[in-house]
């Protein structure tokens, strides 16, 4: 199994060093995470499920490529009536994503992939996911923030694909905001 994880991981380096040796240059932008809502469908039941990651970290090409980064996201399933675990906690989050639907800045339309591994409860037990992001940007927030520091404040996030849990496949869909950009974004900033 060590084998195994030591492979995903050259992988996954490998892939970001391609990405910033064909790119012409690349953009660091952070937030302090995210809060999803939303649901699992699989053929016996629909479970609902909250996600939060904290500190987002993520690097853009002008090419459209990016790669994404976070230190910790717990999962909480909102259903308790099932025997599986109801909570995980992992610390190795990564995503990647590609921005070929290019509307503008306020806009991101992107196929993506992203595994979440090493949690608190079982070092091996791991989430992949893939479907399509759609992330909608506040500008007004925070503007010098987003000039000088690369802040991103996306008020509103959504994504459907395909989860695999631990082996146990599901389709998925969620809506989520990150936190400070939604609470700028009324408070008239």
């Amino acid at each position: 199994m060590r084998y195994a994880m030591k492979k995903r991981l050259i992988f996954i380096f490998c892939l970001m060093m391609s990405f910033s040796a064909f790119s012409k240059s690349m953009d660091f932008y952070w937030d302090f995470g995210s809060m999803n809502f939303g649901g699992n469908f699989s053929e016996s039941a629909v479970v609902p499920v909250c996600d939060i990651s904290v500190l987002d970290l993520r690097l853009e090409s002008e090419s459209g490529f990016a790669c994404a980064f976070s230190p910790f996201n717990f999962s909480c399933i909102l259903n308790k009536n099932t025997d599986d675990n109801n909570h995980s906690l992992s610390f190795f989050n990564f995503s990647v994503y590609y921005d070929f639907f290019k509307f503008s800045k306020g806009i991101e339309i992107e196929p993506f992939v992203s595994l979440h591994t090493c949690t608190l409860e079982n070092f091996w037990n791991y989430t992949a996911e893939t479907g399509f992001l759609v992330q909608i940007y506040y500008r007004d927030a925070f503007p010098e923030a987003q000039e000088y520091a690369h802040f991103r404040s996306e008020i509103l996030r959504s994504r459907i694909g395909l989860k695999v849990q631990n082996g146990s496949p599901s389709f998925y869909l969620d809506v989520g905001f990150n936190i400070l950009g939604f609470i700028a974004c009324f408070a008239g900033r």
